[in-house]
């Protein structure tokens, strides 16, 4: 349990920044500062790491897709 709990207290007020930046872009339609494209670039980077886990070599973001 001590890392969830070292997680969860390392982050929690960057969570609950996070959650009120949010929900002020909602209620004064703004931009947020994070896109969807920020949600596909960070799955390909994990992608990208699982397959250099895998493949014990370098992998180029060009070499990995979100589908």
């Amino acid at each position: 349990s001590k890392p969830y709990d070292f997680f969860i207290n390392r982050y929690m007020q960057a969570y609950i920044d996070q959650a009120v930046g949010f929900i002020d872009c909602v209620k004064h339609n703004k931009t947020t500062a994070v896109t969807a494209n920020d949600g596909v670039q960070a799955i390909l980077i994990a992608r990208a790491a699982q397959m250099s886990f895998e493949k014990n070599r370098p992998v180029k973001l060009s070499e990995v897709s979100v589908t």
